[in-house]
């Protein structure tokens, strides 16, 4: 018998949220976020969702709103994660503008600054009409 899949959504508003909303983002089994809406973090833990449990990342697109919250997503597991917890660094998979919103990100949290950012995440690259398989 399989395990039935969890969907999780942590908003479904449009790219500026009303009080006590966020826009759409959601969680599948507990472990893939799709989008990071503005307050992805704060919704996962309000959703009893452990945010280090997240593995992957997936970016429908890169306007704004899709990816806002993934500096706070970066700076929570920079908090929380050691190698020694065993929890795989997290995979990014999105559309090609994904690496300027990840340097962007690192940029804005001076990760060079800070060894506590020291950790990537793993990051494919996908265009429409192609698969991502895990390894």
């Amino acid at each position: 018998m399989t395990t039935p899949t969890t969907l999780t959504f942590l908003g479904t508003a449009d790219a500026v949220p009303e009080p006590g909303r966020d826009v759409a983002s959601f969680v599948i089994d507990g472990i893939h976020l799709v989008d990071t809406g503005w307050y992805g973090v704060a919704q996962m833990i309000r959703y009893g969702i452990d945010p280090l449990n997240i593995r992957t990342v997936i970016f429908t697109h890169c306007h704004q709103d899709h990816y806002i919250g993934l500096p706070l997503l970066f700076f929570h597991w920079s908090q929380r994660w050691r190698p020694e917890l065993g929890i795989p660094r997290l995979t990014l998979i999105g559309p090609d503008d994904l690496r300027r919103v990840l340097d962007a990100t690192f940029s804005f949290l001076m990760a060079e600054r800070h060894p506590q950012f020291a950790w990537r995440p793993a990051v494919h690259i996908i265009a429409p009409g192609e698969t991502y398989e895990p390894e």
